[in-house]
């Protein structure tokens, strides 16, 4: 396994094992963690596609806001459960993009069982904290590698 996870077809898995820190007091992962998660998968992709950019503060640095989420719980995480973090990319703008991250309980068989969907939109923002046009690699790479392009019926 990959140290960035790895990449099946245009979408990026990530995987991770439920820690007790990650739990509340019923034992299951607490609902904001998944939020967590999903930031860390987005981070993670990048790394995967050898995207690496400056932190923000320094010269050509950019960091992401997110600028809306949209969850649907459907089945919890225990403690110590394989989870793996589905990201694929629906929506690339000028300095935005749109993610659908899934969240999947793994079983010994390899099999995935859905436990949260997220549909998350990200803005590219500079030092100023102001949305900026993603760079052209990121732009590129992004497009080439993980971009899922729109089916005909959605198009309008």
């Amino acid at each position: 396994m990959a140290e960035h996870g790895w990449m099946e077809g245009r979408t990026h898995v990530w995987p991770r094992r439920v820690y007790y820190a990650d739990t509340d007091a019923a034992g299951v992962v607490y609902h904001a963690n998944y939020l967590v998660y999903a930031e860390q998968a987005r981070t993670e992709a990048m790394r995967c596609l050898g995207l690496d950019f400056p932190a923000l503060g320094k010269p050509g640095g950019l960091a992401f806001a997110v600028g809306s989420v949209e969850m649907l719980f459907k089945r919890p995480a225990h403690l110590d459960d394989h989870v793996q973090i589905l990201t694929t990319l629906l929506e690339l703008g000028g300095a935005s993009s749109v993610v659908r991250q899934v969240a999947v309980r793994v079983d010994a068989a390899g099999g995935r069982e859905t436990l949260v969907e997220m549909v998350i939109k990200a803005i590219a923002i500079g030092a100023d904290f102001r949305a900026m046009r993603l760079p052209a690699e990121v732009r590129t790479t992004l497009s080439e590698r993980m971009l899922v392009p729109a089916r005909e019926e959605d198009r309008d």
